[in-house]
């Protein structure tokens, strides 16, 4: 989420970056992980928890985490569950915080990797690479020559592998973010900003969200009633179940 920050003390402007949650002035703790293998992936967590850089498992706030059924001692043992993407902020625009093209490209990312073998990777580099783009402005056009090979060769795996239009929109999509900052979601908020605040467009939101429950719930009620009822339900008999009345 698009936040503002002060980044000296003699600094009289604020300057607003695409993701302040995602840089070094997000968390307190940026202890960076070890993804060669489970074993050393957990060897290093407990290593950073022995040595007070970190507090607890929980405490490593890596863009990516690997994750059990039980807790980090285990993992080894039991097996990875499922693995936590943190490197996405929430999308205010959608419900679930998250919007369909955001999923479809993490889709796409993980069928590209299963398929291609991917060549070393320089951990430090990407971790370096997300710190420049998580602290740039929101309208800066991003000129990051490996995110745009990248989208290529996606776009390469989309037509080789014919997985669909949807897909292949997603990119075009995503290709005109990159080269126009104002359509990135951290740009659209910073132009809801009112008065330094974004009270106004979160409670906006949030009735909304409010409306669509109530909209889901009466979609639910109304199905219930013809699911429990005969084919012979007058107006009035739904008026009562619906408003209380």
């Amino acid at each position: 989420m698009l936040k503002k920050i002060i980044f000296l003390k003699d600094e009289e402007h604020i300057k607003y970056v695409r993701s302040i949650r995602q840089s070094e002035l997000g968390f307190g703790t940026r202890y960076h992980g070890d993804y060669s293998s489970v074993e050393n992936y957990v060897t290093n967590i407990l290593n950073g928890m022995e040595s007070g850089r970190l507090l607890n498992d929980h405490d490593f706030h890596a863009p990516v985490r690997l994750r059990g059924e039980t807790g980090i001692n285990k993992l080894t043992k039991d097996g990875i569950n499922h693995i936590e993407l943190r490197m996405l902020d929430l999308d205010p625009w959608s419900k679930d915080g998250i919007g369909p093209d955001a999923i479809n490209i993490i889709r796409l990312m993980a069928a590209y990797f299963v398929m291609y073998e991917e060549d070393t990777f320089d951990l430090n580099y990407y971790n370096q690479l997300n710190e420049e783009v998580s602290l740039s402005a929101p309208l800066d056009k991003l000129h990051i020559s490996k995110i745009w090979n990248f989208i290529y060769l996606l776009q390469d795996f989309v037509h080789k592998m014919k997985v669909g239009q949807i897909y292949d929109d997603v990119l075009n999509r995503f290709r005109s973010q990159l080269k126009d900052g104002q359509k990135t979601v951290s740009a659209r908020l910073m132009n809801e900003i009112k008065n330094n605040s974004l009270s106004n467009f979160a409670l906006e939101i949030a009735k909304d969200n409010l409306n669509f429950t109530k909209d889901i719930e009466t979609i639910k009620t109304i199905k219930n009633i013809f699911e429990t009822s005969d084919s012979n339900i007058s107006s009035g008999y739904l008026i009562k179940h619906l408003f209380n009345v």
